[in-house]
């Protein structure tokens, strides 16, 4: 009996080990430029992200970078997208802050977001006092369509 016990309990523990090694890290608003500044508010824009993710099916990532070329911003956003998540229905949105240029990635149903990149693009580039206020912007705007497209 206690062996049965003992083998039972190893193949729990190597099965969680296996699960807990094969899960993916989200981070949902990768902020490599530094502009948020404020590590609450990058925990808060990540659960907001995490929430419209639960709530909707979207795995949606926001990226701000300063050193990566305009001509690899696609690919960057591709990467981080598979980097961070599995989910079959998702979006990115990058944005080079020292060129001004951005690129978008989607996935699945994610790719009806791209009717809307205008709007999540002024969304984010609406007046704010602080630089995560813009990325919520853009995170509500992202929201607001993801709901309606239930």
């Amino acid at each position: 009996m206690k062996k049965i016990f003992a083998i039972s309990i190893a193949l729990i523990l190597c099965f969680s080990c296996v699960v807990a090694a094969s899960a993916k890290t989200i981070t949902f608003v990768e902020d490599s430029a530094n502009l948020i500044t404020d590590s609450e508010d990058l925990y808060n824009l990540n659960n907001y992200a995490e929430m419209i993710e639960r709530e909707y099916g979207y795995t949606i990532i926001f990226c701000a970078v300063d050193n990566v070329e305009t001509s690899e911003l696609t690919d960057y956003a591709k990467d981080a997208y598979y980097s961070y998540t599995d989910s079959e229905n998702g979006y990115v949105f990058i944005h080079n802050v020292n060129t001004g240029y951005y690129s978008t990635f989607s996935v699945g149903q994610g790719e009806f977001l791209d009717d809307y990149e205008n709007e999540l693009l002024e969304a984010y580039n609406t007046e704010q006092d602080e630089y995560a206020g813009r990325v919520e912007a853009f995170y509500g705007k992202a929201e607001e369509f993801v709901e309606n497209n239930k």
